[in-house]
């Protein structure tokens, strides 16, 4: 298993009964393998993010 520490941003603003959230996190390193095609071996540069967008109600 491998372990990935990471950073996490945010920000949420509330209009009258509604919330709208939006954050991003990404890993502090990369976690996919490198590819072999032919004897050439192609690096992965990306890392581990995740973009989440959400919308609350208070009822």
């Amino acid at each position: 298993e491998t372990w990935d520490m990471g950073l996490s941003v945010g920000a949420g603003i509330q209009v009258e009964k509604v919330l709208f959230d939006l954050r991003y996190t990404r890993g502090l390193r990369n976690i996919e393998k490198s590819n072999q095609i032919g004897g050439i071996e192609f690096s992965n540069p990306s890392k581990n993010y995740n973009i989440q967008a959400s919308v609350g109600i208070f009822f």
